[in-house]
């Protein structure tokens, strides 16, 4: 579904709630800005690495987008006397999350200072942008994607998934570093995932 037909729906939703308040009513741009806005707003960290990361040519930032939608949203919804924000969320999120699940593609950035190699995959030295791809019918990270100018198709990196003994409210993404290369682990409710090795090319 896309953007516009999910602002649309959420749309009917607050025109129907505001009329009966005498509240404004907001446009469908409006209402998609919004999300973007909740996520523009979004605290942005570095990713956390370990001893052995230290040594790569890696520095990854990006925001902490909540694991429970709901959080994410909730303080977009206008307030209307009477109605529960987050129920209002909850009811159209099916609706919301088309839009949530392409903001995440630009969550954050990946500057390496040297090439990079994924694979058959090269990743030019540069700023690139970095984001998550989320499963279509769970709310649950199945890949990363790298993308941006320097770059001729996006990069996708599929994760394997398992449970964790951490659990995360918020995204949490960490830099690896093993001998040769490096991988971004990628923490998310009561799941870590994992990417393929990264390896500096010499």
């Amino acid at each position: 579904m896309k953007t516009r037909d999910w602002t649309a729906i959420w749309l009917a939703l607050l025109v129907g709630v505001a009329c009966a308040q005498g509240m404004p009513i907001p446009s469908p741009e409006q209402i998609d800005q919004q999300i973007a806005t909740a996520i523009a707003n979004l605290p942005v960290v570095d990713a956390e690495e370990d001893e052995a990361a230290a040594v790569f040519p890696v520095d990854v930032r990006y925001r902490e987008l909540p694991t429970d939608p709901v959080e994410l949203l909730r303080s977009q919804v206008p307030s209307i006397p009477g109605q529960d924000p987050a129920a209002l969320v909850k009811q159209f999120l099916p609706q919301a999350m088309p839009s949530v699940r392409e903001h995440a593609r630009d969550i954050g950035t990946l500057v390496c200072s040297q090439e990079l190699k994924l694979g058959r995959e090269r990743i030019p030295a540069g700023e690139h942008i970095l984001g998550v791809i989320f499963n279509e019918t769970v709310y649950q990270p199945e890949a990363l994607v790298i993308h941006g100018d320097l770059l001729e198709e996006d990069v996708v990196i599929k994760l394997k998934t398992k449970r964790s003994k951490e659990e995360f409210d918020v995204l949490r993404i960490t830099i690896v570093g093993k001998r040769k290369d490096f991988t971004l682990a990628v923490g998310w409710g009561a799941t870590i995932s994992s990417s393929k090795a990264f390896k500096p090319v010499d």
